[in-house]
């Protein structure tokens, strides 16, 4: 019973890893990339940019840690939303959403498949 739940848990996830993974390449593929700059040194920093029809664009980047203000940034957006989709470039920054739920899930199946003996015990008294 406890293997079963383990490789569900991995399948699962695995699924949602590479759903990411799909989404990312997608957003990837049609974005539009520009040289922002840090404009508040927070650890989730305020970042602006000038978008491909000129409008400036000021957006919250999570999980960039602390950068002094204006301090280029790489950036990628996808042009129809570029308010909305903004974030900076970087192969973390990209792709950990994806990693994340994929070694996560890769670690759960292989629990089961190397046969790494699980047991779930009832709280019975």
């Amino acid at each position: 019973m406890g293997a079963a739940i383990f490789l569900l848990i991995g399948i699962a996830t695995l699924l949602v890893g590479a759903w990411q993974g799909w989404t990312t390449a997608r957003f990837v593929q049609r974005a539009s990339t520009a040289t922002g700059h840090v404009v508040t040194a927070t650890a989730h920093p305020a970042i602006e940019f000038r978008a491909a029809g000129g409008a400036v664009i000021r957006y919250r980047q999570n999980g960039m840690g602390a950068r002094p203000v204006g301090t280029p940034v790489r950036l990628i957006y996808d042009p129809a939303d570029p308010a909305g989709t903004a974030t900076a470039g970087g192969f973390w920054q990209l792709w950990f959403p994806v990693l994340g739920p994929l070694l996560l899930g890769a670690a759960f199946v292989a629990v089961v498949v190397f046969g790494v003996g699980i047991r779930i015990r009832s709280s019975r008294y």
